[in-house]
């Protein structure tokens, strides 16, 4: 009967010790995740900040490019507004009312031409052109017609 209790005694010690080893194990294992998920997320974080700072160095440079071309537009805007002279071919005359759509009536007419002009802003020397925004919406028109098609 001696010798059953000492077995039995040995195999609680036993049991004890593999719970307390595989509880070790958890431990060490949860600690481990811990320290794990830690330094993962420094690693996003820090992707993320490299990402949106360049996102935003990107801007920077965009902003930066349209304001020297609205400083180079403006420019070349005062350079020639500032060689206009006061020729023949700019200089309007005979004022004359011509029905427009909407009821205004505020065209005149050049004297070397027989065309009617808008009075508000004329092409003359050393002016420079922009690009007719009403044509993109054509072709957006064109293009949503044929897709309704």
């Amino acid at each position: 009967a001696g010798s059953r209790l000492v077995w039995l005694k040995d195999r609680q010690l036993l049991s004890a010790v593999k719970a307390q080893s595989r509880i070790n194990r958890q431990v060490e294992f949860f600690i481990l995740m811990r320290i794990v998920n830690a330094w993962l997320l420094g690693v996003k974080a820090e992707r993320v900040n490299r990402h949106f700072t360049k996102k935003l160095e990107t801007k920077r440079k965009q902003l930066n490019g349209v304001q020297t071309l609205f400083k180079t537009f403006a420019q070349q805007l005062e350079q020639g507004l500032g060689g206009i002279e006061d020729d023949e071919e700019t200089r309007i005359t005979n004022i004359k009312p011509m029905p427009r759509k909407g009821g205004a009536q505020r065209l005149i007419k050049r004297s070397a031409r027989s065309e009617y002009i808008d009075p508000g802003l004329q092409k003359g020397k050393g002016t420079v052109s922009l690009p007719d925004i009403r044509q993109k919406q054509v072709w957006e028109e064109e293009r949503t017609s044929r897709r309704e098609r």
